[in-house]
């Protein structure tokens, strides 16, 4: 049974929700999202466990009744002054509690040591005793980037193996960045045969440090999707075709590049893994074009199909589905659904309006029978800037509508609600209303200069934790209760884009403007032993040395 959820506590008109941080408890007269269930192992911040009369504290500030509901009993004077001691110094912990999170924990700090020119289309990952990274190397007549894999020297920068890598293929607007596997061991990547896409790739698997082939898998195949790590990571699952007929699935074998599963799909010729064991594909030419879901079982047996207007429900016409973001919950898949226009539509007619909630469409489906389970329009997994977290899901809701006489520069009333949200059954665990956020729609800096919103950003500040600067005005989110009270530090992580939308992390400033890693950050860069390598604004790779 399809179940559309609802945003809940949106704001009034009256009331910027920026100008004031969210607490556990409500100002009086102003709506708020609701609060999170707080479980007596909770606490504020990080904190380990839970203090009297603070929001997450149990029994805060009260006396509970005996047994029976007879009166309180009277502790031992000794004890009433030792919990008045112990409540003193966690009440202070709790005032400082976001700060001291939102700060990347442990004495660790990063010097910088060396620099490169290059610029790379990931984040370095650690693998091995070295950080991998896609550089790029120049482009071909056609402007595609010319790329390669390499193992770079923590210390020094140096590269200790490269290799030619694709980044990008015709049939999927998805980049194909390196996997490291087995414990950072193996680095697995796709090999272009050719600068010429048509000529073919493999799928190729080499020991991190010494760049040593481990195996090879294809000649001339055209990899349609970027190869995943499947079944509980042990394979690879890799989907291509030659571009004419129906595509394959492969499972190969992580160790030895041995073929587990092989399975032909009847649709074709363009076919994507969009999750684990699910599929979208597309055959026709627009208007025409025939749009499906499938999922598969392990051994690659189909366990449903569907079409994807019975999915995702009818959308506005003239916008064209453009690709998918999954996560999977047990026995749920969560779907989002992006669809893409251009000004043409808008031109043709000026009076014609296009909705958010029809640009973005996220359900829940059931990863047995395809069923949908519920529904959020306009939503999607994480926000620009906030990265989805499966431990952690937030979503950005947006509303709005485009319009042939406002042009491109941005919906008219537009807005934007952030979302906890429970993966199976898509019910808000919290909710916090961001206004007209531009930057939440990925607008570029001097765009955002230009409608009014200059100095607007996102920044992460800790394991969970965001500053987001909206308006001049600073509020610091939990990904797991909304908006909580405290003071981010000067320096976090920002994001970074360059014109193919590839996107990497990088130490910033309140202005956006590069700064040293404010300690070594895992989804940042990489941490090899006692050293540091992490990317800049403009994708350059630096490298640091770790004081402790």
């Amino acid at each position: 049974m399809d179940d559309e959820t609802s945003a809940g506590g949106a704001t009034s008109a009256e009331y910027q929700p920026w100008a004031e941080p969210w607490v556990a408890e409500p100002a009086a007269g102003r709506p708020a999202g609701p609060p999170p269930a707080v479980g007596p192992s909770d606490g504020v911040a990080g904190l380990p466990g839970a203090v009297a009369g603070v929001p997450g504290i149990p029994g805060a500030g009260r006396w509970s009744p005996g047994a029976g509901g007879g009166p309180a009993r009277r502790l031992p004077a000794w004890l009433v002054v030792l919990w008045a001691a112990a409540l003193a110094v966690l009440l202070a912990m709790v005032a400082v509690g976001v700060v001291l999170s939102a700060r990347d924990r442990g004495p660790m700090a990063v010097g910088p040591v060396w620099s490169g020119e290059l610029v790379s289309f990931m984040a370095p990952a650690a693998a091995g005793g070295s950080a991998i990274v896609l550089l790029r190397t120049g482009e071909d007549d056609r402007g595609t980037p010319i790329t390669r894999i390499a193992a770079l020297d923590p210390a020094t920068g140096r590269e200790r193996w490269s290799e030619p890598a694709r980044v990008f293929s015709a049939s999927t607007a998805e980049p194909f960045y390196p996997l490291v596997a087995e414990d950072g061991a193996t680095v697995v990547w796709v090999r272009p045969l050719s600068a010429d896409d048509a000529n073919g790739m493999s799928v190729v698997a080499a020991d991190a440090d010494t760049g040593e082939q481990r195996w090879s898998y294809g000649q001339r195949i055209r990899v349609s999707s970027p190869p995943l790590l499947c079944q509980e990571e042990s394979a690879i699952c890799l989907v291509s075709g030659d571009g004419t007929g129906p595509s394959t699935r492969t499972v190969l074998d992580l160790g030895t590049g041995e073929v587990r599963v092989e399975t032909q799909f009847r649709d074709g010729p363009y076919f994507e893994e969009i999750g684990e064991n699910l599929f979208w594909s597309r055959e026709g030419s627009r208007p025409d074009v025939v749009s499906r879901l499938t999922a598969v079982a392990d051994d690659g047996t189909e366990r449903w199909t569907k079409p994807t207007t019975e999915t995702f429900g009818e959308t506005a016409g003239g916008l064209m589905l453009f690709n998918f973001e999954t996560t999977r919950q047990d026995d749920v898949y969560v779907a989002v659904a992006h669809h893409a226009f251009g000004g043409i539509y808008l031109e043709r007619d000026p009076s014609r309006r296009i909705d958010e909630a029809d640009r973005n469409i996220m359900v829940g489906l059931s990863a047995a029978t395809g069923e949908r389970l519920w529904t959020r329009p306009g939503a999607t997994l994480g926000c620009v800037g906030i990265p989805f977290d499966p431990d952690h899901p937030v979503r950005c809701v947006f509303r709005g509508a485009y319009r042939g006489e406002v042009g491109l520069e941005g919906p008219a009333d537009y807005g934007v609600t952030l979302e906890g949200f429970d993966l199976e059954t898509g019910r808000a665990t919290w909710s916090w209303d961001a206004g007209n956020a531009l930057v939440l729609l990925g607008m570029s800096e001097t765009r955002l200069v230009g409608l009014g919103q200059a100095g607007d950003a996102v920044q992460r500040v800790g394991d969970t934790h965001y500053a987001l600067r909206l308006r001049g005005e600073t509020v610091v989110l939990d990904l797991a209760r909304g908006l909580v009270s405290g003071e981010p530090p000067a320096t976090g992580w920002c994001t970074s884009y360059n014109p193919g939308y590839i996107k990497w992390p990088y130490p910033c400033a309140l202005d956006q403007s590069d700064a040293a890693p404010p300690a070594p950050a895992e989804p940042g860069g990489a941490l090899v032993g006692d050293h540091y390598v992490w990317l800049d604004k403009g994708g350059r790779v630096h490298g640091g040395a770790i004081a402790r």
